[in-house]
């Protein structure tokens, strides 16, 4: 939280899910780890300029019937002042995949 803004807007566009304020997207987060306890992210590459970086990356999780899923995507992350103010989410979490059988 340290390092998000008080005006930060967390928009994962593949969840439909907007949020904006630190108080928010604290709250956010908090509910996707209680949903997937487990969740975990694998980075691929990580590409920053002055005021943008833009994350690749692989999610794993347990979903609530037992498999385990896992699924891609990218955040792009905007900065202003050293500070997170945005961060949206692509990902294919709408149709993840299914580890092992």
């Amino acid at each position: 939280m340290s390092v998000v803004s008080e005006d930060v807007v967390f928009h994962n566009v593949t969840a439909g899910e907007r949020v904006e304020g630190a108080a928010a997207f604290r709250a956010d987060v908090a509910a996707v780890h209680e949903r997937w306890p487990d969740l975990g992210f694998e980075e691929h590459a990580l590409y920053i300029t002055a005021d943008t970086g833009v994350a690749e990356w692989t999610a794993r999780a347990t979903g609530s019937d037992g498999r385990r899923l896992e699924w891609d995507g990218i955040d792009v992350i905007n900065c202003r002042d050293g500070r997170i103010v945005r961060n949206a989410v692509y990902s294919s979490g709408h149709a993840p995949r299914v580890l092992g059988s």
